[in-house]
């Protein structure tokens, strides 16, 4: 529900078509405890798979944006 006063938290790709409508705003908050700390496992000495690969680079450009 977009109505009345909330305060959520979201990465800016997810509520992009929002903000552009003017539907929500963004307010930048820092908090420095918040910290993404996640990994990826894999066997070794094999060979990632192009999904694998893609997903994991996709985690990454989305950490990029939310580092930046």
């Amino acid at each position: 529900m977009l109505a009345g006063q909330r305060l959520g938290a979201a990465l800016r790709s997810q509520i992009e078509p929002e903000l552009k409508q003017k539907r929500l705003v963004f307010l930048p908050v820092d908090v420095p405890w918040l910290k993404l700390n996640y990994g990826f496992i894999v066997k070794r000495a094999r060979t990632l798979s192009p999904a694998a690969a893609a997903f994991m680079e996709a985690v990454r450009t989305i950490e990029r944006g939310v580092l930046a």
